[in-house]
């Protein structure tokens, strides 16, 4: 067609030159074949669902996470599973995030650092008998009351 030679039709259309030869000699020996299909009736995507994956795509191209992923489509009404936010981009080509630092991590999906606790800074003088419960008597063990005379402050028995 065109005065195109095989392997110049093939490279136009995507085809290898083997592959264009094998559809040549099929379209030869029955030319009657549906070699075009009808188009399909109705809508062809779904918007709601193509909007999502483009969404997924485009905060995947921010270097989030699957599951900063799965946040950030909650919070804007399109929940999605970090599990389905997984395939849709292994469908779309993308690879997986190398495993980054936390300071490498967006600022949201930070983990928290909690603040060192001090037993030196432990002050029971106005504490009560009542208010020592739980492992607040073993904390003291290093500070400046001896075990003993807490023990005996909150009313409990004192190994002699």
């Amino acid at each position: 067609m065109e005065g195109l030679s095989s392997a110049e039709a093939a490279k136009r259309f995507g085809y290898t030159p083997g592959s264009f030869r094998v559809l040549c000699h099929e379209f030869r020996r029955n030319s009657q074949r549906e070699f075009f299909r009808p188009p399909a009736k109705g809508p062809q995507a779904s918007p709601k669902v193509d909007k999502v994956r483009e969404a997924v795509m485009a905060l995947r191209k921010q270097n989030l996470s699957i599951y900063d992923i799965s946040r950030a489509l909650e919070e804007a009404g399109s929940p999605l599973s970090p599990a389905a936010i997984s395939l849709i981009l292994k469908e779309e080509g993308f690879a997986r995030l190398p495993r980054r630092r936390d300071e490498e991590r967006p600022p949201g999906t930070r983990p928290d650092i909690s603040p060192v606790a001090d037993v030196r800074q432990l002050d029971l003088s106005s504490a009560s008998s009542n208010s020592i419960r739980g492992p607040v008597p073993l904390l003291a063990l290093s500070g400046p009351n001896p075990f003993d005379q807490l023990m005996e402050q909150a009313g409990l028995p004192v190994p002699k």
